[in-house]
Parts: C-alpha cells; sequence; structure tokens
C-alpha cells in the first residue's frame, strides 16, 4: 500500500528506541493497558494473538505473561521489528513469537486464523481503512479490540495540526480520524458484538467477542 513507504520512515530507529525506552519507564500507554486489561478480563487461556501494527510489541510482552501462548507480530516498520525481536530475546520469549515485516493488507492470505487479533493504534495510519479492519477481522476466532481516534472535534483538530507539522518538516507519514460509526460497523457485521468499551480523551479503545462463542458459552 502507498503509506507503507512512509510509515517505515517515520517509525525509524530512533522512534522505536524512544517506544521501548517509554515502556520500560512508564509501562503501556493507556490505550495498550485498555487491551490488556480487556483480554485479561475474558478469561481466555493458551491462546494465539495476531498483533497488527505492533511496534515494539509491548501487548505482546505484556500478554505473554499470563492468557497468550504465542504471538505472530506485524509490522511494517523494519526498525520496530528489530526493536521488538531484541526485546523479545531479552525476555526469553523468542520461541513464542513469528515477526512479519510488512503492510498486513498486503501480507494477510499469508497469515493463521488466530484467537485474538489487536489493533492499537493501527487505523489511524491508514487513509483506507476499510480493508484493513475487514481483512483483519476475518482473522480473529474468539476476540478483536482495536484502538482509533474518536470521531470528534477535539481529536479532528489535534490530527490536523500534527499532519501540518509532519508537512512543515518534510515528513510524509499522515494520520487519520475515520468514521467511528463505520468501524464498528464494519466489525459487527462481521459476526462480533461489542464486550468491553473504554475512552480516552482523543482515543476510542473497542474490544469484541464473536457471536458463535457467546452462544456456547
Amino acid at each position: 500500500m502507498g503509506c507503507c513507504n512512509a510509515i517505515d520512515s517515520h517509525f525509524g530507529d530512533a522512534h522505536a528506541e524512544r517506544d521501548l525506552g517509554s515502556y520500560h519507564k512508564k509501562g503501556p500507554d493507556a490505550t495498550t493497558r485498555f487491551l490488556i486489561q480487556a483480554v485479561y478480563e475474558a478469561k481466555v487461556e493458551d491462546a494465539h494473538l495476531l498483533d497488527i501494527g505492533a511496534g515494539v510489541g509491548v501487548l505482546q510482552h505484556e500478554l505473554l505473561k499470563g492468557p497468550v501462548s504465542f504471538v505472530a507480530h506485524v509490522d511494517a516498520s523494519d526498525s520496530y521489528i528489530k526493536t521488538a525481536r531484541g526485546e523479545c530475546e531479552r525476555r526469553g520469549n523468542s520461541a513464542r513469537v513469528k515477526f512479519v515485516s510488512g503492510d498486513f493488507t498486503d501480507i494477510y492470505p499469508n497469515l493463521d486464523d488466530v484467537d485474538i487479533v489487536l489493533l492499537d493504534r493501527v487505523l489511524c495510519c491508514y487513509p483506507e481503512f476499510r480493508e484493513l479492519v475487514t481483512r483483519s477481522v476475518e482473522k480473529s476466532r474468539l476476540l478483536y479490540g482495536i484502538s482509533y481516534p474518536r470521531d470528534h472535534l477535539l481529536a479532528r483538530t489535534a490530527f490536523f495540526l500534527d499532519n501540518m507539522k509532519r508537512k512543515i518538516c518534510g515528513n510524509a507519514f499522515r494520520a487519520f480520524v475515520h468514521s467511528n460509526k463505520e468501524v464498528e460497523t464494519l466489525i459487527t457485521s462481521s459476526g462480533f458484538i461489542l464486550e468491553n468499551e473504554y475512552h480516552t480523551l482523543i482515543w476510542r479503545i473497542a474490544v469484541f467477542r464473536k457471536k458463535e462463542d457467546l452462544s456456547s458459552s
């Protein structure tokens, strides 16, 4: 996809090292923390996770401590994959994580279905979000968790100003605010229902469970 080169350039070595340093110092960010909490509250065991736009791997580092046994880590930034792989090795989790480099919308046919699919602040990196949501939700057998910008004036203004700064600095990366209603409709029309929802000032965090699982529980 056209944004992949901009993502790889924007999320380079310095960005990856800064994110890892922040995680070591402060722990997971708010959106990540809510997704982690929701997975633990879902009472799953020995689950396989597909982490799309996984960054330095904060979700997997935390979830491999408990309900998740294996992770497919997908990211379009080689710097993030390199940094996440190093952190996995440091934690002794290398055998439990498969690293896949590339844009998910290009490589999804090569990825297995899993119990849990998570996208933490990934949707805003895509100008065209529908394929990302549709293809990623298809990969989940149980839980689908996503954090993305709230569709209101404050978020749109904040993202507009950030994009203007990037343009002035010659940075080709852009972030986007998409229709929250349309995002949720794409997910629920694929057979999921909303189970947990959290909000920060800018972000919405939502976790969905597949209907078949609810009917069998």
